[in-house]
């Protein structure tokens, strides 16, 4: 099925409706970016909350890993850019521009890390659910069908 002009915000697809990004359109129809659902605005106000400088108690390795999770620089030396669990539990952190690792920690103490600073900033459903799937995209969560 080819579609050559879509001038509408939704198609639908073996009968179930499938949202499309916002055509030029879009202002005119109320979808302005100053909407509080819309995705920049949620990680803006994640980028905000979840402020590793707010928190005197995080160390400087889980504040560089948060910043590598939500995609955003937050000044801390080393910057992480691609976070890594090992086979023994340990989440290491690879430091921007450089071969060097970096120890984040157990993964069981950063995932109860992340789970309280999640609960103590007090964030909306739709910033949880953005922060949960960002976490679960660069370090993951284990399942265990048993719990």
């Amino acid at each position: 099925m080819a579609i050559s002009n879509v001038s509408t915000s939704r198609l639908i697809v073996g009968g179930i409706f499938v949202g499309l990004m916002p055509n030029s359109d879009s202002q005119e129809k109320g979808m302005s970016q100053d909407n509080p659902y819309h995705l920049s605005s949620v990680l803006k106000s994640l980028h905000s909350k979840l402020d590793p400088r707010r928190f005197s108690w995080l160390t400087p390795e889980m504040s560089a890993a948060i910043g590598c999770i939500l995609g955003a620089n937050y000044g801390f030396f080393p910057s992480v850019e691609e976070i890594t669990v090992v086979y023994d539990g340990t989440i290491l952190g690879k430091a921007q521009g450089s071969r060097k690792t970096l120890l984040i920690g157990k993964y069981d103490d950063v995932v109860r890390l992340w789970k309280y600073l999640l609960a103590v900033t007090k964030l909306t459903t739709l910033e949880w659910m953005a922060a949960e799937s960002r976490f679960a995209a660069k370090v993951g969560y284990v399942f265990d069908p048993q719990n």
